[in-house]
């Protein structure tokens, strides 16, 4: 019984603990990320008010000689966001000590100044101390740069995009994270009507930054790829999710001709012996994106596979690119006809959208196509509109979804879903359906589709509510939980 009431108390003053050097109300990972703008070591921006954000906060007011006994009130606080918002100061980049998910990542800073991270392509996720706007620039200018480096797939609109309507609502949260922290845009979309639409402050980042910005969908692109199969089912060019892909000349001596389609779109293609997303091409260590062409890592390292024994869930984006390549064989000459059916006719973009091709060699469209879109924020929103639209009227793509739904296996990415800490939808959800996230906690009695991308790119669909939330960032250092889960769940955001 004593060991019962010792662990009991512990428990409880654990709370107040993480919190005891702020008054209520204030929050902490914001006082961390000012900090570690004012080169202020706090340690990880994790809202835990521990021994290094204390020493960190005393050094601040020292420093500036002002007033603080040890607690950070609201006097305290508006000083430091008001220091925060003038200072253009230069982190030493030498004594800094970056972590990405809790682990050491290497840094080096640039000619102009800018820090980056010379063994990752794109930002690492969860990066703490947050990348400044400078180096978030660095990164997403490249991304944003894509559609030029890459050839395309491009749909151009041709003015049939219907309006939204709009009963637009204010919430400091929103404002503050736009200005701050990494996201870049936001719409919350409710009962035919936007209610929130928010845009990141243009003068933070050395890119332009408006309303017809071509967002990169990273993974999201998956989930867009997905409902190009559904159509493709619908307009006859596939039978169904449970045929297998042999038909398929280019594929056929692989292990991904010899199982069903939902398979590959399962992500349970038995093929983690071959690629996984981490390392890429096993054999050969290709990346299936960017520089190798579908046929040219068939050759190199697909031909004469065999499916695993094993039947487990193995995330990649290649299994994407099969799924897209093998629609653009089956449509053959109407690919092109059949992409403006989808976008132009079903959607109804209002500006171009597209996928990028891969830069390899390779004569064949079934060989270039790579899952990597593009659109504004608004055209997102009109895509994840139209497949509400789709699950509500029960029509054939609706049905689709309804199978996608039936046939979806265990999110084999989960590792916390019932902690609310980790603000990634990858590994919230309990199940994956078609590259659709499914069955979020607290919410499992309620139809959501998820789809997320690397780097904070989310969008959540609410198909009972009729209820989107459409967030495109440059990395993943924003207030996912409350933007994204908690406003999915409750409706609203904290104002």
């Amino acid at each position: 019984m004593k060991k019962f009431v010792a662990v009991l108390s512990l428990a409880i003053l654990i709370p107040s603990f993480l919190t005891a050097g702020v008054a209520e109300g204030i929050d902490v990972r914001k006082v961390q990320s000012l900090l570690a703008k004012l080169c202020y070591n706090p340690g990880p921006i994790d809202g835990a008010w521990g021994r290094k954000t204390e020493a960190a906060a005393k050094k601040f007011f020292q420093d500036n000689k002002f007033k603080y006994d040890g607690r950070l009130g609201n006097d305290q606080f508006s000083f430091l966001t008001t220091q925060g918002a003038i200072s253009n100061k230069k982190c030493n980049t030498e004594t800094l000590r970056f972590t990405s998910n809790g682990k050491m990542v290497a840094h080096a800073t640039n000619s102009r100044g800018t820090i980056y991270f010379p063994n990752y392509e794109q930002l690492p996720i969860e990066l703490s101390p947050p990348a400044d706007d400078a180096t978030l620039s660095l990164y997403f200018k490249r991304r944003l740069n894509d559609p030029n480096r890459f050839r395309t797939f491009k749909i151009q609109p041709i003015g049939n995009a219907e309006p939204f309507k709009y009963n637009l609502k204010t919430s400091k949260l929103l404002s503050e994270q736009l200005n701050e922290n990494s996201i870049l845009s936001y719409l919350f979309y409710e009962d035919d009507n936007i209610i929130y639409d928010g845009l990141a402050n243009n003068e933070r980042f050395s890119f332009e930054l408006n309303n017809s910005t071509k967002y990169p969908s990273h993974s999201i692109g998956k989930s867009i790829v997905s409902y190009l199969v559904g159509h493709a089912i619908c307009k006859g060019y596939l039978d169904s999710l449970d045929q297998d892909l042999n038909d398929w000349k280019l594929i056929q001596n692989t292990l991904y001709a010899q199982q069903p389609l939902i398979k590959i779109l399962n992500m349970r293609a038995r093929d983690h012996h071959v690629v996984t997303e981490s390392d890429g091409l096993l054999k050969s260590g290709r990346w299936f994106n960017a520089n190798f062409t579908l046929d040219q890592l068939v050759r190199s390292d697909l031909s004469n596979t065999q499916v695993n024994e094993v039947d487990r869930f193995n995330y990649n984006g290649l299994a994407t690119n099969i799924a897209l390549n093998y629609i653009i064989y089956k449509t053959g000459n109407d690919w092109e006809k059949f992409l403006k059916q989808v976008f132009n006719d079903h959607v109804k973009i209002e500006k171009p959208v597209m996928f990028l091709r891969h830069n390899g060699t390779g004569n064949s469209l079934d060989t270039q196509g790579w899952y990597s879109f593009f659109a504004t924020k608004y055209d997102y929103l009109r895509i994840a509109k139209v497949m509400m639209n789709d699950w509500q009227s029960n029509n054939c793509l609706g049905a689709y979804f309804e199978e996608l739904k039936k046939k979806s296996v265990r999110n084999g990415m989960q590792r916390s879903a019932g902690s609310l800490k980790t603000p990634h939808m990858d590994i919230k959800s309990y199940k994956y359906g078609g590259y659709f996230y499914m069955d979020f906690p607290k919410m499992r009695n309620r139809n959501i589709l998820g789809m997320a991308g690397y780097g904070g790119q989310d969008i959540f669909i609410d198909l009972d509510n009729s209820r989107i939330i459409v967030m495109n960032a440059a990395t993943t250092n924003y207030n996912w939980i409350e933007l994204g889960y908690n406003a999915i769940r409750f409706g609203k955001l904290n104002q």
